[in-house]
């Protein structure tokens, strides 16, 4: 049983609105396939669905990795 699953059955407005954010969820439908090919990636590969309010903060170079 999951955190979620103990409070729903404590806190009834809770257990309400997690069954509708869960009903929306499930409206929302889509399916995702991720793949990552055709060469060395030299930085992060972030892969997901609906990503909002993200921050990066990276550096860009110029040189290569050493690879030994």
């Amino acid at each position: 049983m999951t955190a979620l699953h103990v409070r729903a059955a404590l806190d009834e407005k809770f257990r309400v609105r997690l069954e509708e954010w869960w009903q929306r969820a499930q409206a929302a439908g889509g399916e995702v396939h991720h793949s990552v090919s055709g060469g060395t990636q030299n930085g992060p590969v972030i892969q997901g669905r609906d990503f909002s309010n993200l921050t990066f903060h990276m550096t860009c170079g110029t040189e290569k990795p050493d690879r030994e």
